[in-house]
């Protein structure tokens, strides 16, 4: 019987309470509670993958991936099921990094990832196949992703941002333009790094 791993794609902090996920990622761990205890119900063995996001909320300075995984046990994640992954990340392209590594490292596993809206889960599909093909040197690296039809709405604004973002990363990531998806890559990375102090939420 194969093996799986849920991994839940919170959005921030609570701005209002920053020892809690906000209503987007409310949500989305909820779904993915109960998609984990579904299976465990069905005999399959699974793991909660929690990213190790080491951004911090602006006033406590709490550490994001230490408030997901309080609340994934506050919801019922046995703790032993949960898994860290082994890349510390500050942003979508560094947490598909950690995504494609861990599932390198856990070749058995079906990876099923959970997000909030449609429009995220296109850009984060193609984002995580990218990196995983030209920055990880995991050409075959696969996964399932959902994303809720019920819950919170993102604002126009987001879902405009979103696909623009999908639809650049499909064009720099083709193949013949990997390398401007390298220099994407580094950027990013610079610019996420800067925001460690301070990151709220990403959809609103």
């Amino acid at each position: 019987m194969r093996e799986y791993a849920i991994v839940p794609l919170l959005n921030g902090f609570d701005p209002n309470n920053e020892d809690k996920v906000d209503e987007f990622s409310r949500a989305v761990l909820e779904k993915s509670v109960a998609v984990y205890r579904r299976m465990k119900e069905k005999g399959f063995d699974g793991h909660f993958l929690v990213i190790r996001s080491i951004v911090r909320s602006r006033v406590k300075k709490n550490i994001w991936f230490e408030v997901m995984r309080k609340e994934a046990i506050g919801l019922g994640v046995d703790p032993s099921d949960i898994v860290l992954t082994d890349i510390e990340t500050t942003g979508a392209l560094t947490d598909g990094l950690a995504i494609s590594r861990f599932s390198k490292k856990n070749s058995e596993l079906a990876i099923y990832i959970i997000a909030a809206n449609s429009s995220v889960a296109g850009y984060f599909r193609a984002t995580y196949k990218a990196v995983g093909r030209i920055l990880d040197n995991n050409p075959d690296f696969d996964f399932g992703i959902w994303y809720l039809n019920e819950g919170p709405v993102a604002s126009l604004k987001t879902r405009i941002l979103y696909f623009g973002l999908w639809l650049f990363t499909v064009l720099i990531s083709t193949g013949y333009t990997d390398f401007l998806f390298r220099l994407w890559f580094k950027f990013r990375d610079w610019h996420d790094r800067k925001r460690i102090s301070g990151f709220v939420r990403t959809v609103e």
